[in-house]
């Protein structure tokens, strides 16, 4: 009976070091979790000091730009001369309504073949911009596939 008293005694003494082995654990993570929402506090106080200041300073500006606004007039006045504005009159009459062209009948009839020339090379420009598109994507392809291989081949040679 006083053997099966000691092992009793040393399972509840096995159990008891567990329980504190799990305590001094939750304890731990416990004060890690508090550590950090301390740390959090910290810089949110921080965050909050540095708006102030933002805010106080923004106000200051305010109040100044304020100030400055009641202190000008309303409308600006522009005075010109009699001989200034007759100077932009003069001006503005002098610039042409409109400017007469000359086409030759060659270049008119170049132009409308450039023009069928473009509208067929916009066409072809949807081929020429997969054809980008689908090399761009095959580099693409091929460096992801370098990359896995140097990262398989560093694994296996560890």
């Amino acid at each position: 009976m006083e053997n099966k008293e000691i092992d009793d005694g040393l399972e509840l003494l096995k159990k008891v070091i567990e329980t504190n082995e799990e305590n001094i654990d939750n304890n731990s993570r416990i004060l890690m979790a508090f550590e950090d929402l301390l740390n959090l506090l910290g810089e949110a106080e921080s965050t909050l000091r540095g708006a102030s200041y933002t805010l106080e300073n923004s106000k200051k500006v305010l109040v100044r730009t304020s100030h400055i606004l009641e202190n000008t007039p309303k409308t600006f006045e522009f005075k010109a001369t009699k001989e200034e504005l007759k100077a932009r009159d003069r001006f503005i009459h002098s610039i042409p309504k409109s400017i007469e062209a000359h086409i030759p009948e060659k270049l008119e009839k170049d132009l409308i073949l450039l023009n069928n020339t473009i509208s067929k090379v916009n066409g072809k420009s949807s081929v020429f911009k997969y054809s980008i598109l689908g090399g761009i994507g095959s580099l693409i392809l091929s460096i992801i596939l370098l990359g896995t291989k140097r990262i398989f081949y560093s694994k296996m040679v560890c």
